[in-house]
């Protein structure tokens, strides 16, 4: 992953990577366990924990208990849990991708730890775009539009889109290890945000694919994409992820805990 990579570039560091994934570019100084972190016997020695839930197309509990499991283990250690949550856990959206989100999140702030809400964040201009909760759904419109010839705007495609670039998402986290950072409530947010069209321009180049937009109402595509809510998979579903990205688009966070430490430039070419 691109967070293990540049944090195996910090010499000062000592790094134990949790995964189940087998496809991962490995480093030799690195320390790999092919399980969940929450099945961890002995957590002693350390002292950040990077944490992502990761079954989502669920009614059950199944993060919320995995997360208490892990939090019971560290109760008595002086280890700190970095959260990736996600801007798309709003009180907008009633998707169970947000309320999972969010009842992590308020578990957390009783263990007066740390989450970090992350917008779309885009790997690189030339190379990838990643989108968050909204990947799904953005490949089912993406087969839609090989099928039809043309892209389906969501939304019209007006509003602005918040973004964060991946190296700063990094940098970010690095800089809370450091303790050059001092919340426990991070929200990144981009002052130069992107026009969701635009951003649908460079998906579309990327993937070679150069269609004309069509705006289509948001009541076809959920119609299209209600289907998916019924897929087993532990991804949230696609039909949820629209509805989280148009909950988004116009949603206020309290300023105090808004991170605008980077100046980005806005992507126009």
């Amino acid at each position: 992953s691109n967070l293990i990579s540049f944090l195996h570039s910090k010499t000062d560091l000592c790094i134990t990577a949790y995964t189940k994934k087998n496809n991962l570019i490995k480093h030799e100084s690195i320390s790999y366990r092919n399980y969940n972190i929450e099945d961890e016997e002995d957590l002693e020695g350390l002292d950040y924990i990077i944490y992502c839930s990761y079954k989502f197309n669920t009614s059950d509990n199944y993060n919320v208990e995995r997360l208490n499991l892990l939090l019971n283990k560290i109760k008595n250690l002086k280890v700190k849990i970095i959260y990736l949550s996600s801007c798309n856990a709003n009180r907008n959206s009633n998707t169970p991708y947000s309320k999972d989100k969010i009842r992590c999140e308020n578990i957390l702030n009783r263990y007066d730890q740390i989450i970090i809400k992350v917008p779309t964040v885009i790997l690189k201009k030339s190379d990838s775009v990643l989108m968050g909760g909204q990947g799904k759904s953005l490949i089912n419109i993406i087969k839609l539009a090989k099928v039809f010839k043309f892209f389906p705007l969501v939304d019209n495609g007006a509003f602005d889109h918040n973004y964060c670039m991946m190296d700063d998402l990094i940098k970010i986290i690095y800089l809370l290890i450091n303790k050059e950072i001092n919340k426990n409530i991070i929200i990144i947010k981009n002052n130069n945000s992107i026009s969701f069209k635009l951003l649908m321009k460079h998906v579309l180049e990327i993937n070679k694919l150069y269609y004309r937009f069509i705006p289509i109402p948001n009541w076809f595509l959920k119609i299209f994409l209600w289907p998916t809510k019924y897929i087993p998979s532990s991804r949230i579903s696609a039909y949820d992820s629209l509805i989280d990205l148009i909950s988004n688009n116009s949603l206020q966070y309290d300023e105090k805990f808004l991170l605008e430490k980077f100046n980005y430039k806005k992507i126009t070419d």
